[in-house]
């Protein structure tokens, strides 16, 4: 059975300038710093947001069937009834 080499490049986190070498193919977080978004910089992470909020539709308010303010309750008398 022949063995298949995996070539990991050397890898390094926009956020805090780590750099490493990873055991894994896929990379969630930096090692260090544990951020989510060490392959993302600051930029980035601020046009996405742009073009997310710009993308919303914002949702219409629609009438609700409940009661506007306070509900009056009924007060007990001395049997509890």
């Amino acid at each position: 059975m022949e063995q298949q080499k995996i070539i990991l490049p050397n890898l390094k986190c926009l956020r805090c300038g780590h750099n490493w070498t990873p055991r894994q193919e896929i990379v969630g977080v930096c090692p260090k710093c544990k951020s989510a978004y060490w392959d993302k910089t600051e930029a980035e992470l601020i046009k996405a947001d742009v073009k997310t909020i710009k993308n919303e539709q914002i949702p219409q308010k629609t009438p609700s069937l409940e009661p506007q303010g306070r509900v009056k309750r009924r007060k007990r008398g001395k049997d509890g009834k």
